[in-house]
């Protein structure tokens, strides 16, 4: 019997399904947290302040992190040559071009290129005097967007001048940049060629991209206002120089043909 009593007693020992569950007490925090914030009354202003509070100290934080790298990249690989960092010639630098290749890089090639930009803006203002204290670093990651330029400059004063917000900044990028040529930044280049070479003919017809750009209606048309007017206003003076030009080559040509008999010299192209 002692043996039977034994072995009954075996058999019925809690298995670990059938142990004692840990007290209530230990999870406590964790189970009553959502409940106790459900009764809270969401706090709209709170909640608005702590996006506003985050998103400026996280793009302050990755701006100067970029600002840093750019400077590091400018210095090193571009001798601080902005021009020549913001080239898309893919030859610059052939120490750079082994960078980007880099598998174990932590970064794209492309964002190293707006690294590069935020640095050389930081640059373009304070060497243009720009005060821009009262700037968030919001408004700076936006003003990337844009060249650096007259139009940066006067949206940097404007938005100081009237507290615009990050948003309304944003917007005033856009608009800018959707005033560009079309062709986006590269015939922004073109223009600027166009703008430097307006009062030289051979630069300005006898370059496919410079002629073909202002061959185009719809190119003049996107351009700013007082670009058009300054080029108008050049291409007048070109027109009263040009002529005083045709002159002077209808007076030589005549020198020439009567030096020859009232006949055109005949000139043998060199083989």
């Amino acid at each position: 019997m002692a043996r039977k009593r034994v072995s009954e007693t075996e058999t019925t020992a809690p298995t670990p399904q059938e142990q004692p569950e840990a007290s209530p007490i230990e999870n406590l925090p964790a189970l009553q947290a959502p409940t106790a914030a459900k009764k809270d009354l969401v706090n709209t202003e709170l909640v608005d302040q702590a996006v506003i509070f985050i998103n400026e100290k996280a793009n302050e934080t990755l701006y100067k992190g970029y600002e840093e790298i750019g400077n590091y990249i400018l210095e090193n690989f571009f001798q601080n040559d902005i021009r020549q960092a913001s080239s898309r010639n893919p030859f610059k630098s052939a120490s750079y071009t082994a960078l980007c290749s880099r598998a174990d890089l932590a970064v794209h090639p492309a964002t190293l290129s707006i690294m590069v930009r935020v640095a050389a803006q930081e640059r373009f203002f304070s060497s243009e005097g720009i005060k821009t204290e009262g700037l968030t670093h919001t408004h700076k990651a936006e003003l990337v967007k844009l060249s650096d330029g007259r139009e940066k400059a006067e949206l940097v004063e404007r938005a100081l001048r009237e507290s615009l917000t990050t948003r309304q900044v944003a917007d005033e990028v856009k608009r800018i940049r959707d005033t560009l040529p079309r062709g986006g930044p590269k015939s922004a280049l073109i223009l600027a060629a166009v703008e430097r070479s307006i009062e030289n003919p051979f630069l300005l017809f006898e370059h496919s991209d410079r002629n073909s750009f202002i061959s185009e209606k719809a190119n003049l048309q996107k351009m700013r206002p007082e670009t058009r007017q300054k080029i108008y206003q050049k291409t007048l003076s070109m027109i009263v120089t040009t002529k005083g030009w045709m002159e002077r080559y209808e007076d030589l040509k005549k020198q020439l043909e009567e030096l020859e008999g009232g006949k055109p010299t005949q000139v043998e192209s060199s083989k």
